[in-house]
């Protein structure tokens, strides 16, 4: 797993955690409808914010692009060769985490496919009616009223008439404020934030909101004492008793038989301002002034494709080419994967591009510290090796705006080097240390034959 994907899941977690601790202080006093829309935007900002510290760092020009899968999964492949004394070799922590979330996701999915087909067979096999134009079906399988998918599923038998009105009272509000749109995309997270404890806390405040939803309808029908004498009797039932009664049952209660007041009231919105704006600084970077590319790499010795007095060897790839001395295993490596880019060739476009790359202690390439800029034509080249990628034009020549022609060649540098995966660990008088690799591409186009 990569630093990119570890930093966005904690930042991810900052804003849920924030917003569901201030939601539990701010909340008691609010409209059920506002409640439902401020936790669907806890969601939606959780997953947001963060992105905005990897859009400011791509305008600054240091991040190629958000981690991708494949990366996180390169050091699972079979290394070929004799590794350099002191290499450390075998899988790693981040090589596991991606399979086990992946099993994770699978077993979820399987799980939810489950229960919808049983679901239907319900449905299938159960008696039939309709009650408010919503489509009802009693099944002796099921424990307790719920809805799914535009339809009420009641048990075969329930304790009397009045419990029965009740429930179907209850079940047809959910349908009535599209509850069960909420419950799809729901589900569906819960498949892919299965191992997050706080979108099960997210979860379960909106399920919540819900319950406290459909109770409201309940007693404009149904006296709230009398609901809430049912919603007792049904959570001391026996086994399996009605489950849509028995949570969160003193919540319930108490919002049935209080009257909050639910005026607007300043403090809080101005305290929930205050806090999101402090998490889009905090969480994203906005507040912070971008490093100049000179400045960043101050504190890592420099290392070029030539032998040096700092480091005991050259970076060598966990996946290059064998049997080839470690600066040729890398530039084999560049070679097999680079191309000319097709926009480039259309226009005919050559130039040279800079990549300054960070490997760390442990071998990993940090494409949130790398930089890949495009020489200026009076430029000197680096004191390393030279690639040049040769190409032909193309037939079809259309003009490329500017925007376009200024990052087609780095964004083709940036992605050559960040899928050659990670590198063994760099040793500098026996220890692992982090090295900068300077390389420049050269792109020339040959005259068509």
């Amino acid at each position: 797993m990569t630093i990119e994907t570890i930093e966005y899941l904690l930042r991810l977690s900052a804003v849920w955690l924030a917003l569901l601790l201030f939601y539990r202080w701010a909340a008691p006093g609010w409209a059920f409808a506002l409640r439902r829309g401020y936790l669907w935007f806890t969601a939606a900002a959780g997953a947001l914010i963060p992105l905005l510290s990897f859009a400011a760092l791509a305008d600054a020009g240091q991040l190629s692009g958000l981690p991708t899968l494949p990366t996180a999964l390169t050091l699972t492949k079979t290394v070929t060769g004799s590794p350099p004394a002191g290499a450390v070799t075998g899988g790693t922590p981040g090589s596991v985490l991606p399979w086990l979330y992946g099993a994770g996701v699978l077993l979820m999915g399987a799980r939810t496919l489950v229960q919808w087909f049983r679901l239907e067979q319900w449905w299938r096999s159960g008696t039939r009616s309709r009650y408010a134009g919503y489509p009802v079906v009693r099944h002796r399988a099921v424990s307790g009223p719920f809805v799914v998918w535009g339809r009420i599923y009641l048990p075969a038998h329930l304790p009397d008439a009045a419990l029965t009105r009740t429930a179907l009272i209850h079940e047809a509000a959910h349908l009535r404020r599209r509850h069960h749109y909420d419950t799809f995309f729901l589900t569906l997270g819960s498949c892919l934030l299965w191992c997050h404890p706080l979108w099960w806390w997210l979860r379960h405040e909106l399920a919540a909101v819900h319950e406290y939803e459909a109770d409201a309808a309940v007693v404009r029908s149904v006296s709230a004492k009398s609901y809430s004498l049912q919603l007792v009797r049904s959570a001391l039932a026996p086994p399996p008793g009605l489950g849509l009664f028995s949570s969160p049952l003193k919540q319930r209660i108490q919002m049935l038989t209080s009257n909050p007041d639910r005026r607007f009231r300043l403090l809080p919105f101005l305290s929930f301002l205050l806090l999101l704006a402090t998490l889009v600084v905090a969480c994203s970077d906005v507040g912070e002034t971008i490093v100049p590319n000179e400045e960043v790499f101050t504190a890592v010795p420099t290392v070029h494709l030539e032998p040096t007095a700092e480091i005991d060897e050259y970076p060598r790839l966990l996946n290059g080419p064998a049997g080839n001395p470690a600066p040729e295993n890398l530039i084999r490596a560049i070679y097999g994967e680079i191309r000319y880019p097709r926009q480039a060739r259309q226009m005919a476009y050559t130039g040279s591009v800079r990549a300054t790359v960070v490997i760390d202690a442990d071998g990993r390439f940090r494409d949130d510290l790398s930089i890949f800029r495009e020489l200026s034509t009076d430029e000197p080249p680096a004191g390393g090796q030279q690639l040049v990628i040769t190409g032909y034009p193309t037939d079809d020549a259309e003009p490329l705006a500017d925007n376009v022609r200024h990052s087609v060649l780095v964004t083709e540098v940036a992605r050559t080097l960040g899928a050659l995966g990670d590198f063994y660990p760099v040793q500098a008088q026996g220890k692992p240390t982090s090295v900068v690799l300077e390389l420049d591409f050269t792109f020339n186009l040959e005259p068509a034959q």
